[in-house]
């Protein structure tokens, strides 16, 4: 009997071992779970706080980039014309265009029959020439 007392004493001992050994391993769960909340709450706010710093300024820049396409926008719509509005200044453009060339050609035609008109005067003037030459029998150069 004194063998069952002992087993039996042993088995108190060792339930009463696995009890406390229990409760420390619960404790210390608890302790390392508020540890470890604590610390990831820490963790999480600062990420929060930087991402929303970077968010902040992202949405700046891409307001900033919104407002300057949109004033792009703006400026086209108010300098930019249509279709229509672009055939007529063609239009009106060849008209001008056509009337230049027209006085052009009027000038070079008018400047044309005066160098003929001159053309013809020097060949008389030269004929006179050279008939006085030989009349007064000069020698003329290049004759």
């Amino acid at each position: 009997m004194a063998k069952d007392i002992s087993q039996t004493a042993v088995l108190d001992a060792i339930h009463a071992l696995d009890k406390k050994f229990s409760t420390q391993l619960v404790n210390t769960i608890d302790a390392l779970d508020k540890k470890f909340s604590t610390q990831l709450s820490g963790v999480i706010n600062a990420l929060d706080t930087k991402f929303n710093v970077k968010f902040d300024a992202l949405d700046k820049k891409f307001t900033d980039k919104f407002d300057d396409v949109l004033a792009i926008v703006r400026f086209m719509q108010d300098e930019m014309v249509t279709k229509t509005e672009l055939e007529n200044k063609f239009t009106e453009f060849e008209s001008r265009f056509m009337n230049h060339i027209d006085g052009t050609l009027k000038l070079y035609t008018k400047l044309d029959t005066e160098y003929a008109s001159l053309h013809s005067k020097t060949d008389r003037h030269d004929m006179q020439i050279k008939h006085l030459a030989k009349h007064t029998r000069c020698k003329l150069p290049n004759s």
